[in-house]
This record gives structure tokens, sequence and C-alpha cells, in this order.
């Protein structure tokens, strides 16, 4: 009876006494150390393969790029040994590097060589989501990115003095492949017969690369190059700078077909400090826009951009020092044009002559060549312009319907519309009162109008039994 008291009244203790005889009676596990191949990983605890028991093993989907680095070791050979390594996932993983640095780093890459490649191993076509770190990285080659790559920094600069920075070595080296050009980064296939990347296609997805500067140090070199990335393929947030070649080229005269909807490329900043180069080039199949791209150069004859594709869409852009802004149909032909194109919020300092220039195939004027020999440009239709601000000599120039509206009377334009051919002249709608336009009102409008508003035409939406008005003859008339 005692007995029994005692473990009635000590209910507590007898418990945690059975739960710890319970435990030590249970067979252990022994913890496993991590799975081989793990170095690097974050530590997780899940079923090992190797040991098919669980314990503590690395993260495949994750990769501490600093575990491997030295100061022996330059950064493109030690991310080429991760991704060359046995154990990375074919699927993929994130590589961080962010923890590298000059202090326990070399943060060069030997000549011709990249994180992707070495002429010992070969080109690796694996995919990666690279995160770099907040320093400058000299790369002496081309980073030739494969299918479903990221490269993220930690941020650009418009300067190349803080965030992230790839500065291209004295006597930067190219892919060396015929009609392509040198450029710091590659979007996929290099082009090269026999040694197609993207899973052997030649077509790639999904490439991207963001936050983060490029410093060209003003050699004749691009900076971004997609001949060959499509769907999901982007670039964002990127600074462009002493680039002296194109800050960003999307499709070539050579490969027009391969960087279809691609994009949309945004927040971009190019700053040559060179009197030679583009901002960008845009040749090819319709791409899904640049939004947001400041394009600032030094008594540079060319233009800023060169649009020779359909069906594109450029919004928030600014230009400095360049001779034209927006350049459309310049090169553009066969069975690609600049048709098709929608402008939004287009502003231009005082040292860009053109700031819309429009190319007429059968007239030389400035970077519009027109037709010389066998090379045929072709018409440039159906392209909107709303909401532009100038400060040069012109806000649009129009080669197609011989109209320039210049910055002295339309600094500012609300919209312009060139259309399609009718005869031997093209539809065109402007808010410009320069030229004829078409105005709504509710009330008659009567009076005189002047010689630049000849052909314009007036709605009136009130009560009055004559709806339509025209200038004719130096004066309001109605249309009966």
């Amino acid at each position: 009876m005692t007995v029994t008291k005692y473990f009635r009244n000590c209910g507590a203790p007898l418990a945690i006494l059975v739960a710890f005889a319970a435990w030590f009676s249970v067979p252990l596990t022994t913890v496993q150390a991590q799975c081989s191949g793990a170095e690097g990983n974050n530590a997780i605890y899940a079923n090992c393969g190797t040991h098919g028991a669980l314990g503590i093993q690395g993260s495949t989907a994750y990769i501490d790029a600093s575990v491997f680095a030295s100061t022996s070791t330059d950064f493109c050979a030690t991310i080429y040994g991760i991704l060359n390594s046995g154990s990375y996932p074919a699927a993929g993983a994130v590589i961080d590097a962010r923890g590298i640095s000059s202090h326990n780093s070399n943060l060069t890459c030997a000549s011709t060589t990249s994180p992707w490649y070495e002429s010992s191993g070969g080109y690796l076509d694996k995919p990666s989501v690279l995160l770099l770190p907040a320093q400058t990285i000299t790369i002496p080659y081309t980073w030739l990115l494969p299918n479903m790559t990221k490269i993220i920094g930690e941020g650009a600069s418009n300067t190349a003095l803080t965030g992230t920075v790839l500065a291209a070595a004295s006597g930067f080296a190219g892919l060396g492949v015929a009609n392509v050009p040198t450029a710091m980064i590659q979007f996929g296939d290099q082009k090269r017969t026999g040694s197609l990347t993207c899973g052997g296609t030649g077509v790639c997805f999904d490439i991207s690369v963001e936050e983060l500067t490029l410093n060209g140090t003003s050699q004749a070199i691009d900076g971004i190059l997609n001949l060959d990335s499509e769907e999901l393929t982007y670039v964002r947030d990127v600074s462009l700078y002493q680039i002296t070649g194109t800050g960003l080229e999307i499709g070539n005269l050579n490969f027009p077909n391969q960087e279809q909807n691609s994009g949309p490329y945004t927040d971009i900043y190019y700053s040559s400090g060179s009197s030679s180069g583009n901002c960008v080039k845009i040749y090819g199949l319709t791409m899904r826009g640049i939004h947001g791209l400041d394009c600032v150069a030094s008594s540079n004859t060319n233009g800023a951009i060169l649009l020779d594709s359909a069906g594109n869409t450029l919004e928030d852009v600014y230009v400095d020092g360049f001779k034209d802004g927006v350049l459309i149909g310049s090169v553009a032909k066969g069975a690609y044009n600049g048709s098709g194109n929608v402008l939004l919020n287009i502003s231009g300092s005082s040292a860009v002559t053109n700031l819309v220039h429009i190319c007429n195939p059968n007239t030389n004027t400035g970077n519009c060549p027109g037709t010389t020999g066998t090379y045929t440009l072709n018409n440039v239709t159906d392209v909107s312009v709303v909401g532009v601000t100038a400060g040069g000599t012109n806000t649009i120039e129009d080669d197609m319907s011989v109209t320039t509206l210049p910055v002295s009377s339309d600094a500012h334009v609300g919209m312009y519309a060139l259309g399609e051919a009718m005869g031997n002249g093209f539809s065109r709608f402007s808010t410009s009162k320069s030229f004829p336009t078409w105005y709504i009102g509710n009330f008659d409008i009567s009076g005189s109008c002047s010689s630049a508003q000849t052909g314009s035409l007036y709605s009136n939406t009130g009560t009055s039994t004559t709806g339509l008005f025209v200038c004719a003859g130096s004066s309001w008339t109605g249309v009966n």
C-alpha cells in the first residue's frame, strides 16, 4: 500500500524515468556525415542516398563557392570546378559566390577561360544560378552563358565603382566566330559547327543577367549579345560602362531568328564616354521590348538605338550625346523591317540632332543610308510615337512622309503616328499644330487657319448640324 501510494503521488517523476528508459532502449541511428561530394552545400537533414538512412547531408540546390576559393585558384577556375564536379546536379543549382572576395581569392580569370570554359576540359553546357560578389572581377574572354543560366550581381553602378563589376581585361578576346561580334557576355550558342550549346539544339531559353556593371575599359567590344536565346531571357538593372562597341545587341543581319520573344530588357544604363559605338541594336524577329533605358555618349555621330525589328515597344528612354536617338529602319532588309513599333515616353538632351528618326529606303540622310547597290532596305510603316520631349534640333525626323517636327516649334509632341502607303504618300497623324491633324470640340469652328494646318479636320461633338470641318483655302469650312 505504501509503494502504491508513492507512485500515485509521484506520477511525474515516474513518467520521466519511463521516458528515459524507453529512449535508451531504442537502437540509435548513427548520424551520418555529409554525403559524398556535398562540400560547400547547405546542410539539411534528409535521406542520404549514399547511406540509405536519415542524416545530415548537403542540399543539391545550393553550393557555397567560397569553400572552394583560394588565392591560388582564379574566379573562373573556381566556378568551373564546381560545375565540372561529378556531384553537380544535372538540373542545376544555385552557386553562391558572394562570399568570395579579393581578400581570400584571385578575382581574375586566366586567358581564354570563363566559368563555363577551359581548354583542358572543354565547354560545360550546364544550367545554374550564379550569385556574384560585390567586387570587381577581371575577365579576358567572353562569358558564353549556357541554356537556363542566370547571373545575378549585388547591384549596378553608373561609374563602375560599386556593386558587382565585370571588367574587360586588356586585350579582351572573343570567341572568334565569323559574323559574331566580340562581346563580354553572350547568350547561348556560340555558332561554331559541331560545338552547339543549349543541349545541342542551338536555340536557348531562360538566360538572364541582373544587377551588375559591365566595364568595357574603353575597348571596341560589345557588352551583351543575344543571338540565340528566346523565352524567359532578359536583362535587368545592368550598367554598360565604357563600352565603345554596342552596349546591348539583340539579333543581327546574320542571325536574326533566334532572339524572338526574349525580354523584356529593363533598367539599362549605357555610358560609353566615347564618340563611337551604339547603345542598343535590335534586328530580326519581335522581342518583348525595352523598358527603362538611358543612352549617354559624347559627340557620337551614330544612332543610339538602331531599331530594325517589327512589333516592339520602347518605353521610358533618355538619350544624350548621339546624333540620332531612336533610328528606325536603317539596316532592315529582306524579311525584316522596322514596322509596327511603339515608342512611349522618349526624351533627349540638347546634344541630340534627331530624337526619333524614321528612315526611307530611297533617301540617304545622315545615318539612313538609303538603297545603295544591292543593299535594299524596306519601308517603315505603322509606327506610333507617344510622349516625346526633345532639346536638340528635331523632335521627329520622318523621311517616309517627308515630315520634320523641329524642337523650335514642337519640343513636346503628344502623339505622332505614321501609317501605311497611300498612292504616292503615307497616312499620318500628329497632335502637332505644324502639320495637318484632327481636332475635336463641342462647338462650330470658323475663321482662318494657317497654311500648316491645311488639310486638317475638326469634329464637332455638339448639337450643330455640321459635324465635320476642314481647313481649306486658309479657312475652316463645314463639310456637308
